[in-house]
């Protein structure tokens, strides 16, 4: 089993500088471990967990060195010195850098015995959890606790086809300080520390974010739904990319509203979302009021009628670029668009393609 923070040899931590050179020649993956703890002596008495975690330790350095954050052998634990303590108290304080760092992959241990406190029910694997999903893109998230079903794998590519998992949306603090209330925790001080620093994290990683990524996540509208609450509190943003997600019904109708009360948002893309004409007159609607410079709604299938309506409110948007290429548009989704170009004058940018335009 791993020994404590204070009893491993020198030779087990990183230097800083060498830790910098390998990082800056991405020869180095740094790997945020979520677990949880079996019992309050150790972690993990019996090594199961270690087992699993070098299993993909040991596939994963045949493609580049790791550097792995695990707290027990990370930060110094009980019994502590007077300098160790402080030590602990400043790497507690700083815990979601580590998690919600877009370069730092989040490995999960979710798989623990019957008699123990599952991974879902505890607060701190929580917050590890969600503030790990608050970086944007970038980022692997592995469930390796799916890895006891798997045992003979030879690549790391096979672990990450796996264990990968489909980040949540963004919590907004309040959302995420009621979900606190029902975890458990082993020091009840605790969940006042982590609200407070969930919130600081949200603030820094999302509402003061330029550039909001969330593409191909495979979220379907309760998602988008959830995301749209917490658009509003991005008071920084200027893009925000969902291609590839599935922007239907009710997901499209709560992020019209939400793009409405996006006052810097300027380039929106939600190319192959699975729009349709319901979808697009939704957005439509919102087009007046937000100020939207550029839209890609590529690769959808909003048809003529989804053009019609588009075309109805671009006189009336400050919209100069528009991407509409296959959407089965045809000759009247196309005249529609041009109607209104000639109302309000030329877009900067604006392109067809694919959508079965003849010359009528």
């Amino acid at each position: 089993r791993l020994p404590r923070r204070q009893d491993l040899p020198p030779e087990a931590f990183w230097q800083p500088d060498d830790f910098a050179r390998q990082l800056r020649k991405q020869r180095l993956e740094v790997v945020a471990v979520s677990y949880c703890w079996f019992t309050k002596q150790h972690p993990d008495p019996n090594g199961d967990q270690l087992q699993v975690l070098w299993r993909a330790v040991e596939l994963k350095m045949h493609e580049v060195d790791v550097a792995i954050f695990l707290d027990w052998c990370s930060v110094y634990q009980h019994p502590r010195t007077l300098s160790e303590q402080s030590s602990f108290d400043r790497a507690k304080a700083e815990t979601n850098l580590i998690y919600a760092h877009r370069h730092t992959a989040n490995w999960r241990l979710t798989d623990v015995p019957q008699h123990i406190l599952p991974y879902d029910e505890r607060g701190w694997t929580t917050f590890e959890r969600t503030v790990s999903d608050l970086c944007a893109h970038g980022k692997a998230v592995l469930d390796l606790g799916r890895l006891q079903k798997f045992r003979t794998f030879t690549k790391f590519q096979e672990v990450e086809e796996a264990c990968m998992v489909r980040r949540s949306p963004p919590l907004l603090p309040n959302e995420f300080s009621f979900k606190l209330q029902s975890k458990t925790f082993a020091n009840g001080r605790d969940r006042a520390i982590l609200v407070r620093k969930y919130r600081e994290t949200f603030c820094e990683l999302v509402g003061l974010a330029k550039h909001l990524s969330f593409s191909h996540l495979a979220w379907g509208a309760d998602e988008v739904v959830q995301l749209a609450k917490v658009l509003p509190e991005c008071e920084s943003m200027q893009r925000l990319d969902l291609e590839g997600n599935g922007v239907r019904g009710t997901g499209a109708e709560a992020l019209a509203d939400a793009l409405t009360q996006c006052n810097l948002l300027v380039e929106l893309t939600l190319k192959a979302t699975g729009l349709g004409t319901p979808e697009a007159s939704a957005l439509a609607r919102a087009l007046p009021h937000c100020p939207l410079r550029a839209l890609d709604l590529s690769d959808n299938a909003i048809g003529a009628e989804g053009a019609a309506a588009m075309a109805g409110m671009l006189p009336r948007s400050p919209l100069e670029e528009l991407n509409l290429e296959g959407n089965d548009l045809g000759n009247g989704g196309a005249l529609a668009i041009a109607e209104a170009i000639r109302l309000r004058g030329a877009l900067s940018d604006l392109s067809l393609r694919g959508n079965g335009i003849g010359d009528a």
